[in-house]
């Protein structure tokens, strides 16, 4: 039996009266590349943000690797929340990509990559820079490890964001329109290192609106609109032979009708 990482179940977020995210439900298997499709305002990236509790769901209950996150029952199975050290060593698990890269613009590549090594993770710094070149190595850029950020292309720039967050070995990785501030050449410098990751078999969850991409690139893809889940499936059944008729209208407006090869 294949290995349920991470579970959402009845999850629900609200800011204020809006209600963004309704009811939503979903297993992520070991292994397994989900996207989380949908218009803008669909709820997908408070969906990514609930999961590291960058959000804090207004109702139901997130797992990774059969724990809570957010908290725990006592004996008197009774709800704690996590405290902020206890909620610290989860996020270690989860790595997160963000739409804008958000490296320190004082530091080098190397430097962006091996704080959280040696501030998070505490490892010695010998031990620390080996593994960062390591993953700057695997995103391609080994040449450009002393270069700082302004003298690196948006595409790089990512590509170090994301070699930062792989250092720290995590369980699960999430991507959050990792290429949306990038144009077309670039972005397929993003997307090359994501396949590539994926042939590895590393978990990720990722919210895009690369369809191409994400019709070749995922396990399974959950079409989401107005907070609501709608369907999921593989992609190739969701782009070909769509049960809902939202699902078939989004993907219309991405280019593709039902029935595309």
């Amino acid at each position: 039996m294949e290995k349920i990482l991470l579970k959402m179940e009845h999850i629900h977020k609200s800011f204020g009266q809006a209600e963004v995210v309704k009811d939503f439900n979903v297993e992520v298997k070991q292994g397994e590349k989900v996207i989380l499709a949908g218009a803008s305002g669909s709820g997908k990236t408070t969906i990514l943000r609930m999961i590291n509790y960058l959000e804090t769901p207004t109702k139901g209950k997130i797992w990774l690797d059969g724990d809570y996150i957010g908290g725990h029952y006592n004996e008197k199975s009774e709800w704690v929340s996590d405290s902020m050290q206890d909620l610290a060593e989860k996020r270690k698990q989860i790595g997160m990509v963000f739409q804008s890269f958000n490296l320190f613009a004082h530091l080098s590549a190397l430097h962006n990559v091996t704080l959280g090594l040696t501030r998070v993770l505490k490892l010695p710094k010998k031990e620390a820079i080996a593994r960062a070149e390591h993953y700057l190595n695997k995103v391609h850029l080994s040449e450009h490890i002393k270069k700082y950020p302004h003298q690196m292309s948006g595409g790089q720039q990512q590509r170090v964001a994301i070699a930062r967050a792989l250092a720290m070995q995590p369980k699960l990785m999430l991507f959050d329109e990792p290429t949306s501030a990038l144009d077309p050449k670039l972005t397929n410098e993003v997307l090359e290192v994501m396949q590539e990751l994926a042939e590895e078999k590393l978990t990720m969850v990722v919210v895009t609106h690369e369809m191409g991409f994400a019709r070749h690139f995922a396990d399974r893809m959950i079409y989401l609109e107005d907070g609501v889940f709608i369907e999921e499936g593989p992609p190739e059944k969701l782009f070909t032979h769509p049960e809902s008729e939202k699902t078939s209208h989004f993907l219309s407006f991405c280019g593709y009708k039902e029935g595309d090869i």
